[in-house]
């Protein structure tokens, strides 16, 4: 796939051109004010290290078969949204929440969108556990606990677990290798709880927000910090649903984001994952069957392997690919 960052600004015309001329809700204030310390300690890269990753996966995907003919749409906002959570969420220590939390909301801002408010999905709880990051881990910089103490998945899709106690399975699934995993089971646990997110009738955001906070022990966060990320990652899912409403294209989704990450002082290296690393997955993945992106899995964690990086920046690309696959798997259900 040809890179959209290079198309940036010409891709910004276009959806002036091609989307409908709804009005935008008012932007907050994406960045964080000086007395909210932020912990968005960036992996150091190397520009033409990176270009040569990105490089490798335009290769990757020119050979991976499209198996699926039928369209993905609200899947893509969803897998994007929560991409674009994770960066943000990031910034104030909470990567996995605000990844978790901008995929939830744009499914149910959708839902309420076309009359089905409340109503649950019938999902499985299906993930990949192919990429594994901890592979690339040499010493500091992230300790990887031990054995995780649920059972490991069969290839396809998860058995059946014998502790239903959300923040327990996330406890015990607390390490690189299973953040996508833990996506996709707090994924699962919302479309099984959705009639409590609603309150007379009207989604309820703060018992959807200080769930997954809950159930990711990071509901002790100082107020600031928390306020910021309840208000930015709304947003994020504000955009999904202009997406969805819009009948945007893929390009047209990734800008969107992409102005989302940079309004809310996302860094270089964010940006340029975002724009030629995660919406590429995403969308190849947006083609495939739900075999066919376990075996695209697989091969992305061979893609990492192989590249001349460093250690950090191998593990963040593949706790991003891990999620982003994931996310793909559970929406395409």
């Amino acid at each position: 796939m040809k890179k959209y960052f290079s198309i940036f600004m010409v891709a910004m015309l276009l959806i002036m051109a091609s989307c409908s001329e709804s009005d935008s809700p008012a932007m907050a204030d994406m960045r964080p004010s000086d007395n909210i310390i932020t912990t968005d300690d960036a992996v150091p890269y190397d520009q033409a290290e990176l270009a040569a990753v990105f490089a490798a996966l335009d290769s990757l995907n020119a050979t991976m078969p499209n198996n699926v003919s039928r369209g993905w749409f609200g899947g893509i906002i969803k897998t994007l949204a929560d991409q674009a959570g994770a960066a943000i969420g990031k910034k104030v220590g909470h990567e996995k929440a605000g990844r978790v939390i901008a995929s939830a909301l744009v499914d149910i801002f959708i839902k309420d969108a076309v009359n089905e408010s409340g109503s649950s999905l019938q999902v499985t709880f299906v993930y990949d556990e192919s990429i594994k990051p901890s592979e690339f881990v040499i010493g500091g910089g992230l300790v990887i606990p031990g054995t995780p103490l649920v059972p490991r998945p069969a290839p396809r899709r998860s058995p059946i677990l014998d502790n239903d106690d959300v923040e327990e399975v996330f406890e015990a699934t607390n390490d690189v290798d299973h953040v996508g995993y833990q996506h996709n089971y707090a994924m699962y646990e919302i479309q099984n709880t959705i009639s409590d997110f609603y309150i007379g009738g009207l989604f309820n955001y703060d018992s959807l927000f200080d769930r997954i906070l809950g159930w990711m022990k990071a509901d002790d966060m100082d107020l600031g910090r928390k306020d910021y990320l309840k208000d930015i990652v709304y947003y994020a899912g504000t955009i999904g649903l202009e997406c969805y409403e819009d009948g945007c294209s893929d390009e047209e989704v990734i800008v969107r984001y992409y102005d989302y990450l940079v309004e809310s002082g996302a860094s270089q290296a964010d940006l340029d994952i975002f724009v030629n690393f995660t919406a590429d997955i995403a969308v190849k993945c947006a083609g495939m069957s739900e075999w066919g992106i376990h075996n695209y899995a697989a091969q992305l964690h061979e893609l990492i392997k192989s590249q001349n990086i460093s250690a950090d920046m191998k593990v963040e690309l593949a706790i991003i690919a891990q999620c982003t696959v994931n996310s793909a798997l559970f929406w395409q259900q």
